[in-house]
């Protein structure tokens, strides 16, 4: 009767090592799911960040080429203007008439505001562009300032882009 307890007893345990390695096993399986998971989320996240990052980049392009364009029309319109008073103060000049000295003063006064505006124009040219991921300050959202708080960590730069925003 012993004998037969002790067997018994000897499977139950058997049973219950058993039971805990296929409990074992399913509890790997379920942690590498969770891991493989992990990873693809991690994975996906990275992409989606690239990809805004890609087109953030892409639109600041954009923008920067469509602000040159403008920067240079303004230029050519200035540049008219000029020639155009150049033209109007020599016929006055040549006119002779009396009210010929205070429009020419007044013509000499837009000459010089326009020269004004096309150095302003100028220095903006000059202007580096600025670094890969430099978001300019009309880019920068409410939700950006909130996420780059939360989560200082996320938003380290390598030393280049230190170095570029420094350089800018």
């Amino acid at each position: 009767f012993q004998r037969e307890d002790a067997l018994s007893r000897e499977k139950q345990t058997c049973d219950v090592l058993v039971e805990e390695k296929k409990s074992n096993r399913k509890l790997r399986a379920i942690k590498a799911k969770q891991a493989r998971e992990l990873t693809e989320a991690w994975k996906n996240a990275a992409d989606k960040e690239a990809q805004r990052a890609r087109e953030l980049t892409e639109a600041r392009k954009l923008a920067a080429d469509r602000s040159y364009r403008q920067a240079q029309l303004a230029v050519f319109h200035k540049e008219v203007l000029l020639s155009r008073i150049k033209e109007l103060e020599s016929e006055l000049k040549l006119i002779g008439h009396p009210q010929a000295e205070k429009a020419l003063s007044k013509i000499q006064a837009l000459e010089s505001e326009l020269t004004d505006q096309k150095e302003q124009v100028h220095a903006q040219d000059l202007m580096p562009k600025r670094p890969l991921g430099m978001a300019s300050p009309e880019d920068v959202t409410p939700f950006m300032r909130k996420r780059q708080m939360e989560n200082p960590k996320n938003w380290t730069m390598t030393i280049k882009e230190w170095k570029d925003t420094i350089e800018h």
